[in-house]
Parts: C-alpha cells; sequence; structure tokens
C-alpha cells in the first residue's frame, strides 16, 4: 500500500507524542534518589562541628603568649636598674673636691674600710650617681669615667644632696684582729670621724696622737723605741706606713711615739689626770694635766691606758665617771680618745673596772682598745715578776720591746706597742683617711 506524505507526516507526529509520553514516566525513578541524596548530603554535614574546637585551640596559643612576654620583661627589670646606678643625676658637674690633705680618696664601697680606688685632686668636678641614706657617702663618676664612693664632708656641692637618689647604705665598721686572732681595737665608726672633723676645724694636728696614763704608758718600753726608729715590724710590715704618719710631725718634745706626754705619769690614776695640781711647768693656772696635753700638743688620737692604780685607790664608780670626764675633755676638744682595757694585776679584779671601760667606749661611740683580752694569750696573762706591769724581753735593751718577732711576742711590753700600732693604724685608715 502506497502511503501519501500527510498520513506519513501523522504517523511520526504520533510516534513523538507517544515518546514523550514514555520519557515523561521514566525519569520519575531519579528524583528519589536525587532526594534521597541531597537531604543526606545535607544532614550528614553536622558532624563537622567537631573542627570549631581545632580552630579555637589555635586561636589560645596567641592568647597564652601575652602572658610569657611579661615574665620575660620582668626577668630583665634588673637591668635598667643596674645601668641606673651608673647614670649621673645631671650633665654637669654636682660638685667638686675641697682642699684636703693628700687628696680626696675613691673607695669601692661607702665605707672607710672599703678598698681605695684611686685618690682624687683638690679641686676636681664629679656628678652624682647616688648616695647612702645617712647622707654620709656619695656615690660619684670622675672626669675620666672612674666610679666610687667619696666622702661628703669634702666636697663642695652644687646641688641639694637630698634630691640624690639612695643606691646604698653605710658599711658596718669593722674590727681587726690582734695577734691572738682576737679583735683588739672595734667601735672604730662614724661617731670618731665627727669628732676627728670637728677637731680639724679647731687646729687639731691630723699626725699627732697624745698618750694619756699611768706607768704602763711613760715606760722606756712602750713607743718609745718605735719613736727612736729602733723597732723590727717582723711580720707586721702592713704597719710601716702608721709608723711614718706619726714619726714625721714634732709633737713636742719628739715626734708622737717618742713625746714626754704632759698626761702621764707614775703612779698616776684617773684623779691624777684631772687634777690641776698635777700639771707640769708650761700649763696654765687652773689646767688640768689632760687640759694642758691637749692645748700644747692638739693631737688628732689619744691612747688613753688608765686604772691599774684605780683598782687600789679609786672606788669603781668614782673610776667610771672619772674616765667618762676624760673620754668628754677629749670629745670636747675634738680629740678621738681610744679607751683602753686594763691588765691583770695580781690581787685584785679587773673585770668590774675593764666592763666600765667598754661601757664608756660603747656608750660614747669612741674606738675601744681591747688589751686585756690580747694579754691573755702570754704567760702569766703578760705580766712581770711584780704582778703590775706588763713583761718585757731585757731591762736594759729597750729596743727588744719593740722587736715583733715571734720570739719576742710572748711579753707583755712587746705586745702593748704592736697593739697600740694596730689600733692607730685602724683610726688612721678608718677615719683620718680622707
Amino acid at each position: 500500500m502506497k502511503f501519501s506524505p500527510h498520513f506519513l507526516l501523522i504517523l511520526t507526529l504520533l510516534a513523538l507524542i507517544v515518546s514523550g509520553c514514555n520519557l515523561s514516566t521514566a525519569p520519575t525513578a531519579t528524583p528519589t534518589p536525587t532526594v534521597t541524596i541531597t537531604p543526606s548530603a545535607t544532614v550528614t554535614v553536622p558532624p563537622s562541628p567537631t573542627m570549631p574546637p581545632t580552630r579555637v585551640s589555635t586561636i589560645a596559643q596567641p592568647t597564652a603568649l601575652p602572658t610569657a612576654l611579661p615574665t620575660a620583661t620582668a626577668t630583665w627589670t634588673p637591668e635598667p636598674t643596674a645601668t641606673a646606678t651608673l647614670t649621673p643625676t645631671r650633665s654637669g658637674p654636682d660638685a667638686e673636691i675641697l682642699e684636703i690633705g693628700e687628696g680626696l680618696r675613691l673607695r669601692s664601697e661607702p665605707g672607710l674600710s672599703a678598698d681605695v680606688v684611686a685618690t682624687l685632686p683638690a679641686g676636681l668636678d664629679l656628678r652624682f650617681v647616688g648616695r647612702t641614706s645617712d647622707g654620709g657617702w656619695y656615690q660619684v663618676i670622675t672626669p675620666d669615667e672612674q666610679t666610687g664612693w667619696v666622702w661628703g664632708n669634702y666636697l663642695r656641692m652644687f646641688v641639694d644632696g637630698s634630691i640624690i637618689p639612695v643606691t646604698g647604705e653605710t658599711l658596718i665598721d669593722p674590727t681587726v684582729p690582734a695577734p691572738s686572732g682576737m679583735s683588739v681595737v672595734g667601735n672604730v665608726g662614724s661617731s670618731a670621724r665627727a669628732i676627728f672633723e670637728r677637731g680639724q676645724a679647731m687646729g687639731n694636728r691630723r699626725d699627732v696622737f697624745s698618750k694619756v696614763g699611768d706607768s704602763l704608758t711613760v715606760a722606756t718600753f712602750v713607743l718609745y723605741p718605735i719613736g727612736w726608729g729602733s723597732y723590727n715590724l717582723g711580720a707586721y710590715q702592713h704597719l710601716q706606713p702608721i709608723v711614718n704618719f706619726f714619726s714625721t710631725t714634732n709633737a713636742r718634745e719628739g715626734n708622737s711615739f717618742a713625746n714626754v706626754s704632759f698626761a702621764a705619769d707614775n703612779g698616776w690614776t684617773t684623779r691624777d689626770i684631772l687634777d690641776p695640781g698635777r700639771a707640769r711647768g708650761g700649763c696654765n693656772a687652773g689646767e688640768t694635766p689632760l687640759e694642758c696635753e691637749y692645748r700644747i700638743v692638739r693631737p688628732s688620737v689619744a691612747l688613753i691606758l688608765i686604772g691599774t692604780n684605780d683598782l687600789s685607790a679609786v672606788p669603781l664608780g668614782e673610776y667610771s665617771a672619772n674616765l667618762q670626764r676624760i673620754v668628754q675633755i677629749s670629745i670636747d676638744r675634738g680629740v678621738i680618745p681610744v679607751v683602753s682595757t686594763i691588765p691583770n694585776r695580781a690581787g685584785f679584779d679587773v673585770t668590774p673596772y675593764n666592763q666600765a671601760v667598754i661601757a664608756i667606749a660603747q656608750g660614747s661611740g669612741v674606738p675601744l682598745w681591747d688589751y686585756w683580752s690580747a694579754m691573755q694569750m702570754l704567760p702569766n696573762t703578760g705580766l712581770s715578776p711584780d704582778g703590775v706591769h706588763p713583761s718585757y724581753p731585757s731591762e736594759t735593751d729597750f729596743a727588744l720591746a719593740a722587736n715583733f718577732s715571734p720570739e719576742y711576742l710572748t711579753y707583755g711590753y712587746v705586745i702593748r706597742n704592736l697593739t697600740a700600732l694596730e689600733v692607730l693604724d685602724t683610726v688612721w685608715r678608718l677615719v683620718l683617711s680622707y
């Protein structure tokens, strides 16, 4: 059969319609998987919230860093402090050194016992770094950049010292060991320094000392050989400078070691030292031997050993009052009184008298020379057969009393001379040195 073109066209259209109906029903299976997958993809995503903690912990690390930084900064805070102590308070000079002796000593620490770094000349400008709380010492920088501490009383200040920051404290006063290893001198400090400075203003002589006492002081064994140059320092060569220091100036009838004192004589007690009737030629009417000695000799220091005769003649209360007066007269005259404990005396108890000596030294703030303790190491506690005077190597060779070789260090007068030099050396270094 032969079909017309129109019929064929109709058949084709019918085929297309049928095909379209089949395509629309066939894809109906696809929406089901699509719908299942889509919710599942959307719903299964929530497990991803487990990630934020990881991100939070990562962010928390920077938070911990600022905590560590202040700690690190705090560790370094001493550095700015150390730097500040070496920084002058201002650019210009704060003070200049006054005209004094051989110069002003620059020390490593604020104290007369500290090491000397340099000796600075008068007129030198200084810049301040700091001071001690008591205002006695100043930490300075010199023009050549040396740093150290100087005693403030020898400075001409250009600024108010109270505005200088406190950077240190004055050293505690030291003691010096005796040959026995015990302390032979103590209580040497700021009070002695104040006495010395007042005495300098009154015209006292820095390199002169006086002797005050009885036969234990006027005996030819005591200090005279040193003044004559008849001594042997032995292992104590460090004492040569103090011998030189007090040997140059004439006290009255010789240097301080060899001078005959107006304030010492055989058999004297504390009463005699204060009795105008005991004053010798050259003293003014009504002047005590002590006042006469100080007026004529003008010393900076007095070595005072008195009491051996008081044990048998002066009651303890009167002895204490007399010694206190001797000390006070010395202070008033600008003389540093170095009071000494007295050695043993056969048949007497020296303990209460020595306790009075110690109490007066401590109460008045003056140096204490513990001669009694130094004698305890010696045979018969350093006494000669008479039980009163110190022992000596020879009755005729006085120089042996100033011979500090080991074979002579068992005698009382030898130890008296040696400890006297130790005392003078300590006072010189801690008080008389600028």
